[in-house]
């Protein structure tokens, strides 16, 4: 995926992690996946002047962020969510998300942990629901 560096959270603070590991600057770009409100502060908190901040989760209670930080420091700020766009323009969005992948700037292949025929798709299901392992898996047709 490109990445440089990866941040145990439950071993080390992320955001001192992060500005350690930039010399104070902050991240070029954060991707918020955990889908609460502390992990979007931490997110605004850790993506460096003029960063990138990509919004991926969906929350789902109301929370209070500081998104002055947006304007005062030019963050580009950029929502994933293509479910959240109708299906007669699902035809423009997709191809764009999956540009970086068809172009090699993304590798998915190492996402994907398991593999199963769609005649599997019940203990995919179970694999998907139980297996900590599990970060993607892949349903074959």
């Amino acid at each position: 995926l490109g990445l440089s560096h990866g941040i145990n959270s439950s071993e080390t603070d992320p955001l001192t992690a992060i500005l350690d590991l930039t010399n104070g600057r902050g991240a070029d770009v954060v991707v918020e996946v955990a889908g609460t409100g502390e992990a979007l502060q931490l997110c605004n908190d850790a993506v460096k002047h003029n960063g990138v901040l990509v919004f991926y989760s969906w929350i789902t209670q109301n929370i209070h962020i500081n998104i002055s930080r947006w304007h005062n420091n030019s963050l580009e700020v950029v929502n994933t969510g293509l479910v959240h766009h109708g299906v007669d323009q699902r035809h423009i969005w997709v191809p764009q998300a999956l540009r970086p992948v068809l172009q090699g700037q993304i590798e998915i292949e190492p996402l994907i942990t398991h593999s199963y025929s769609l005649d599997d798709i019940g203990q995919a299901m179970e694999t998907a629901d139980r297996d900590p392992s599990a970060v993607k898996v892949l349903l074959r047709p």
